[in-house]
């Protein structure tokens, strides 16, 4: 294993020495055929979701049926049970990056070389960042083309881009936070289900808190739960920037509720609580990379 690098003093932080590594990680993503797995999951689990609607909502039913397009994509992303597809994109995606290499051994190579540890973890999650915003534009891309094939014509495309990218937003939490797992844990085997586990333990814990004092427009910042709105407030904004949107929670009879809230302050504020999210993960999950000791 060689890491092409500069003729830079290690002791200072170098580019060109991450995009090194965003390489590396990408051709170890190539080699593990972790791309070609990702695109099919996505490709396969949207066509789903285009039989699906083609099924139960004959042609000429569906409600909305301009910008079906976004709810195949809300589909995906919205709701206790769908809202599972970010985690298990971003676990898939990030799974082996930490702490599979940690686990297999395959960083001490790596470590050995002419390369600082925030050259190697912020090269990693930069290209897992790349990948993430090429996944999430091709499964928009791939939703408004079957969208177009069930019913005809969408509209609000120009709401592609940011759709793309709130998705992005929602999967590079998942992915950012399974880094910080990975450096934290070591181990990779059972990652997923300890990340399947965090995400549903913080999602009733949530509803249960919403069913005591309502629901607050400070609770979307709470990690991992947050990102349940965002693209619905999106979705809602842009079909009516000045209307209001209810948010509803609940864990089965005689235990729900909801409230109404502007779509555009929910949309801020799912925003900023991801956004948050991704960046506490990322530097938690640096520090404990920082911290690590492995011994070859």
């Amino acid at each position: 294993m060689r890491i092409v690098t500069t003729m830079l003093d290690k002791n200072s932080f170098s580019f060109n020495r991450m995009w090194s590594i965003i390489n590396y990680e990408l051709r170890g993503d190539l080699r593990r055929k972790k791309v070609l797995f990702v695109i099919s999951f996505v490709f396969v689990v949207i066509v789903l979701v285009g039989v699906f609607f083609r099924v139960f909502f004959p042609k000429g039913s569906i409600v909305g049926s301009e910008y079906l397009w976004s709810e195949m994509v809300l589909v995906l992303t919205n709701g206790f049970i769908s809202g599972i597809f970010p985690m298990i994109l971003g676990g898939i995606i990030s799974v082996d990056s930490i702490a599979w290499e940690i686990d297999k051994g395959t960083i001490i190579p790596l470590l050995s070389q002419p390369v600082k540890k925030s050259e190697i973890y912020f090269g990693k999650i930069t290209e897992k960042l790349l990948l993430v915003s090429a996944i999430s534009m091709l499964l928009v891309i791939l939703s408004i083309f079957i969208a177009i094939m069930l019913v005809g014509g969408q509209k609000h495309l120009i709401w592609a881009i940011p759709t793309a990218l709130c998705l992005m937003l929602e999967i590079m939490v998942f992915v950012s936070f399974t880094f910080m797992m990975g450096a934290l844990i070591k181990q990779s085997g059972f990652m997923m289900l300890i990340l399947t586990g965090i995400y549903f333990s913080i999602l009733i814990g949530s509803v249960f808190v919403m069913l005591k004092q309502g629901f607050h427009l400070w609770m979307t910042l709470i990690p991992l739960e947050g990102i349940n709105n965002l693209l619905v407030s999106l979705q809602h904004f842009f079909l009516d920037p000045n209307g209001k949107m209810f948010v509803n929670y609940n864990l089965g009879p005689g235990m729900s509720g909801g409230a109404w809230f502007p779509a555009s302050e929910l949309l801020l504020y799912s925003f900023i609580g991801a956004s948050i999210s991704a960046f506490v993960f990322t530097i938690i999950g640096y520090i404990l990379f920082l911290r690590l000791e492995i011994r070859g």
